[in-house]
């Protein structure tokens, strides 16, 4: 931080920064803090080698880390050794299905590998009261964006029948509210297309610089509604990312623009490159990482979710592009597109994307089905194999086999809804009667137990929860009306849930404490106690509250685990759930079969067995010859997680070994020979020992398979790898 600096220019740096830091906290003491103690302090930094805006992020990052912990369940980094150590970073994350927690997440992990990173955040965000105040305490730069400023335009809009550049009003006033260089955006039904204004010529008439084309000028015709975005300069923000580049630090963006909940991603903005190309143009010895994050949610807007964050290999801007980029006009317009390939091409390799929720929910069933005899996947894992299965799916998704797939596993869904079983359930779902009822009675009995143990704190927490779940939904609906690329408005839940509990708690506890104060001066207890009620208040809600929300997931787990079970001891379901159960044999069967036949690119078939790496490097040669010859086990470890309280008694009680090995090597292999799984898995087993057996073959009946998978791609070029 004071590299090349006299003991002077060092002082004075430590002391701006340090004003920079009082300057965003809460209450700003930047203005009233004597100079001698701003000067006593900035020494005492500097002679730690810290900066007081450091000091200041990792404090809030710390206590910003406890919203992260509370709210998922489970957290698994995958890959975070891949962040340089030094240089500058931007990380580009995506998809951006969370909101507010969103940065949160990606600056917790990337300060457990040593980094502090800024983001990029709208500069309306900083308007709002706690998240203006935490951006700027974690060095946030604001950017102001055109469609936050954007106004409804008065009348409405053609187009000129001879020249489509030329727009047409009625009932309008563009002089006093167009703006050159700013947008006309017309309304949903056009897919808002939109147009950069070049002249305003009345209040009339105006001139885009790109016509309108397709449904959009079709929509002209008969004149429509429309919307004015004003033209933003982005001088400032881009002089203050420069400056972070150069000073060696890391920034975060996260490139669609905004966040949503589609299952693909949005078009990317440009920006992201342009910040990494513009600092290596105007410095020639900085060399940009731009490392890619992949965010994937199990169910990101609801409490106690699980999530796996990401990291993708550095990317680093060819020098050529760069050079482009120094020359501007159309040849830097190249170079931003080339690079944004590039980064684009990097999110691939580290997101989960699905085309709908309809193909994301059969990609996600037909990894479950997949799963082996006593195989306990982790997180990231499972994100790895719906990634994998999303590449084969989208390189022949119009080959009949796999249209046929996909109906049979919608109907294998809506079979398991009907029933009200979940698939991880449909396995055992048909024990004998005695074994049935014991297991019912057991975890009725559990269920009692932890709601009975759950229940005061719940109580006790209920306003809470009632306008936490009030609050986000119309905050969602408000979203959703406003926004041009969300379905559903489930990506700001989990931020008004966080934000609504902030604000609600401490009131809350408060309050409590105030009433047990006072119920303790009119009781017999002593005056100590009296005077220290307010802190046993204040110190026991949280360590209540804590302990109802890991007794409340067990409960409901516990739940969720008993429709299986009243379904066995019913003679008519037990049917119904042998059918299914036969349905689930031949469909694992079929998609075995047909991921062999196909053998899609990218998909290595022997990887379902094995475990993934989650935040470590990868072993060493020696290290992965020895995992492959003496076995390991099946489950993958990672992640920060309790493990499940119900599972112990279970396999204690009833003699399912599987959890108490998982931590043993080659467990999975005794598992395999020691036990009779069944003939749920029997196909699934011959098709993945066959394909391992043969793995390092080159016979000839591979070749033709491979063959037929190519001529299906020459006869559709579309899915042409």
């Amino acid at each position: 931080m004071t590299k090349d600096r006299t003991p002077a220019e060092a002082l004075s740096y430590v002391e701006a920064d340090f004003r920079r830091m009082l300057s965003s906290l809460p209450i700003p003491l930047h203005d009233v803090m004597p100079r001698v103690v701003v000067r006593v302090a900035s020494r005492m930094l500097l002679r730690a080698r810290v900066l007081g805006t450091e000091v200041l992020y990792d404090v809030t990052l710390n206590m910003l880390r406890l919203i992260v912990v509370l709210f998922f369940r489970e957290i698994q980094p995958r890959s975070s050794w891949r962040i340089p150590r030094e240089g500058p970073i931007i990380f580009v994350g995506a998809p951006h299905h969370n909101q507010f927690l969103d940065p949160l997440l990606l600056a917790s992990e990337v300060r457990h590998a040593g980094r502090r990173v800024s983001f990029l955040i709208a500069h309306k965000s900083t308007k709002r009261p706690f998240i203006g105040r935490m951006s700027r305490m974690l060095n946030s730069i604001p950017v102001r964006r055109a469609a936050d400023d954007a106004k409804r335009g008065l009348g409405t809009v053609s187009v000129h029948a001879a020249d489509p550049t030329r727009v047409i009003g009625f009932g309008t006033q563009f002089t006093s509210q167009a703006q050159v260089r700013g947008n006309l955006v017309l309304p949903k039904s056009t897919d808002y297309a939109m147009g950069e204004i070049a002249e305003i010529v009345s209040d009339t008439e105006l001139r885009i610089k790109t016509p309108f084309s397709g449904a959009a000028l079709a929509a002209l015709e008969d004149g429509v509604t429309y919307t004015l975005q004003p033209y933003v300069n982005q001088a400032h923000m881009y002089e203050s990312v420069y400056k972070q580049l150069s000073d060696g630090g890391c920034l975060c963006i996260f490139p669609e623009g905004g966040s949503h909940d589609r299952t693909d991603l949005l078009p990317l903005k440009a920006g992201v490159v342009i910040m990494a190309l513009g600092a290596m143009a105007n410095d020639p010895s900085l060399n940009v990482h731009i490392v890619p994050v992949g965010l994937s949610y199990f169910h990101p807007h609801k409490f106690r979710s699980r999530a796996v964050i990401e990291f993708g290999m550095p990317l680093h801007a060819p020098p050529e592009l760069v050079e482009l980029f120094k020359l501007g006009g159309a040849e830097k317009r190249q170079a931003i597109a080339s690079m944004l390939d590039i980064v684009f091409d990097g999110l691939k390799s580290v997101t989960v994307r699905a085309p709908d929720y309809e193909t994301l929910m059969v990609i996600q069933a037909s990894r479950r089905l997949m799963s082996l005899p006593g195989q306990h996947l982790s997180l990231s894992d499972k994100v790895e194999q719906n990634r994998k299965l999303v590449m084969g799916y989208m390189q022949f998704r119009d080959h009949p086999k796999i249209i046929a797939l996909r109906q049979s596993v919608l109907t294998y869904n809506r079979h398991l809804k009907q029933v009200g079983i979940r698939d991880h359930q449909v396995e055992r779902a048909n024990r004998s009667v005695l074994r049935s009822l014991a297991l019912l009675c057991y975890r009725l009995g559990l269920l009692v137990g932890w709601t009975s143990c759950a229940l005061p704190g719940t109580i006790l927490n209920m306003p809470v929860i009632l306008l936490a779940k009030i609050i986000s939904k119309r905050k969602a609906k408000e979203a959703l009306a406003a926004s041009q690329v969300k379905l559903f408005g489930r990506d700001v839940l989990a931020t008004w849930k966080v934000l609504v509990s902030l604000v609600v708690t401490p009131v809350l506890y408060v309050s409590y404490a105030a009433v047990a104060t006072a119920l303790a001066y009119r009781s017999s207890l002593s005056l100590a106690h009296k005077r220290l009620m307010p802190l046993y208040v204040m110190v026991g809600l949280p360590v209540v509250t804590y302990g109802t929300i890991k007794m409340s997931e067990v409960g409901i787990d516990v739940y969720k685990s008993l429709p299986p079970l009243v379904a066995s001891l019913l003679p008519g379901r037990r049917r119904v759930i042998e059918q299914i159960q036969r349905e689930r044999v031949s469909l694992t069967a079929q998609l075995h079969q047909t991921i062999e036949e196909l053998k899609p690119e990218g998909w290595n078939y022997t990887d379902i067995g094995r475990g993934s790496y989650t935040a470590k490097p990868p072993p060493l040669p020696e290290e992965m010859e020895h995992m492959l010859y003496n076995g390991r086990p099946l489950d993958s470890s990672g992640g920060r997680s309790l493990s499940h309280p119900m599972n112990v008694m279970d396999e204690w009680l009833f003699g399912w070994s599987t959890s108490r090995r998982h931590g043993d090597w080659a467990a999975h292999r005794a598992e395999v020979v020691d036990n009779d799984l069944g003939a749920d898995y029997e196909d699934a087993l011959h098709v993945y020992e066959h394909q391992a057996d043969d793995a390092h073959r080159a016979a000839p009946r591979q070749r033709t398979k491979r063959t037929r998978s190519h001529d299906f791609r020459a006869s559709h070029p579309s899915v042409a790898p």
